[in-house]
């Protein structure tokens, strides 16, 4: 394995791919609201990744229709809908690899198998996402939602 790819870290004998070093250093800093690591999931063996996310209590995992959907214990938001204000679901957005799902309410059995993620973060709130991770959302009045309602961040391997 070409060890340029590699960054090192703290973190005894393993070896941590560079675009994962972002996800271990808030993991041993606990930035996230909840860090979730591949060992944990091992450990857990779930069928479907979205089953890591059943009992954090900054979130609620609702199954509905053919999917499985993250919402905010916040309720619901305000959006600007033409002249008028309307209440919507709070929703988290999710993000993998860096890159956000265009859905506002993101199907959470679509995530990549348990066998692939590196890791997990749940940011609760908007005072908890990563600035970097706020602006490549779209931020408050884009065509994505905003971030207001808390982020899933999944790492593959």
């Amino acid at each position: 394995m070409n060890r340029l790819h590699y960054l090192e870290l703290d973190l005894g004998d393993r070896e941590v791919l560079a675009r994962h070093s972002e996800f271990e250093e808030r993991r041993r800093l606990r930035q996230a609201t909840v860090s979730i690591t591949a060992e944990e999931i091992r450990q857990r063996n779930p069928a479907s990744t979205w089953q890591m996310l059943t009992g954090i209590p900054s979130l609620n995992v609702i199954p509905f229709g053919f999917g499985v959907y993250a919402k905010s214990p916040r309720g619901y938001r305000t959006v600007p809908n033409g002249d008028h204000l309307e209440l919507v679901p709070c929703w988290f957005r999710v993000m993998v690899d860096g890159a956000a799902l265009p859905e506002s309410m993101p199907d959470l059995s679509r995530l990549p198998a348990p066998n692939e993620i590196h890791g997990i973060e749940v940011f609760a709130g908007p005072s908890t996402i990563p600035p970097q991770y706020n602006s490549a959302m779209g931020g408050a009045g884009s065509t994505h939602g905003d971030n207001g309602c808390g982020l899933i961040a999944i790492w593959t391997r």
